[in-house]
């Protein structure tokens, strides 16, 4: 990933959002893999992968979404466990990983955001269960991502709504700027991300930038 130019662009067409996406983008390299390592251990992972070997192996070869193969990979790895054992989890990867991990162009540039005002969302495919402390961690205002359902002080395993991949963190993002700004209010987005799943949010962006370079949208930017 090629390092971010240092100045930010102005914020001309309204008030600065900086959306960033977390995989690849703010670190380098997925953190779900890691997450359910620590905390179900070497042989319990290996156990998960291999019971959902079929599903990871449709969305791998495109015969099955993301969703798909996510929402059972969640299910299988955390399904009855507890809020208090996975915020330990949490609490691990926050200390021990995410510092080893983390891209310093990537956060230098959310500290210019931060500093300049702009409001900062984080936008990421990946679990509340663990991105609720990061996000808090790194100081951002919104955290819009994938939720997991609770029952009871354990989670069920299931997704409370969509995956925040792709088309859906567009969703996010335009449900997230009605809510705080007006639905048709003028807004300067600057969107980082490092894949495929973030093209559409890229494409919403006034200022996109996939893998550390000015990106050209792939889609039509909504109109403000």
């Amino acid at each position: 990933m090629t390092a971010l130019p240092p100045n930010l662009p102005p914020n001309d067409r309204g008030p600065g959002v900086a959306a960033f996406d977390f995989d690849g983008t703010l670190t380098t390299g997925d953190s779900l893999g890691p997450y359910l390592l620590h905390g179900l251990g070497p042989a319990g992972f290996a156990a998960v992968l291999a019971r959902q070997a079929l599903p990871l192996a449709a969305y791998v070869l495109g015969l099955r979404s993301n969703e798909y193969a996510k929402t059972r990979l969640l299910r299988a790895a955390l399904a009855g466990r507890r809020l208090d054992e996975v915020q330990r989890w949490s609490q691990h990867l926050l200390a021990h990983w995410l510092p080893q991990h983390t891209r310093a162009d990537a956060l230098q540039r959310l500290r210019a955001h931060q500093a300049r005002g702009d409001v900062c969302l984080l936008v990421s495919a990946s679990p509340d269960v663990y991105l609720q402390d990061v996000a808090q961690h790194w100081g951002f205002d919104a955290l819009l991502c994938t939720r997991l359902a609770q029952d009871h002080s354990r989670l069920s395993g299931e997704l409370i709504g969509n995956n925040c991949h792709g088309p859906e963190k567009v969703r996010r993002l335009l449900s997230w700027r009605e809510a705080k700004l007006g639905a048709q209010a003028p807004w300067t987005l600057h969107a980082y991300g490092d894949s495929s799943g973030d093209k559409d949010m890229l494409a919403l962006a006034d200022y996109p930038y996939l893998r550390g370079q000015p990106a050209t949208p792939t889609l039509q930017r909504e109109a403000p």
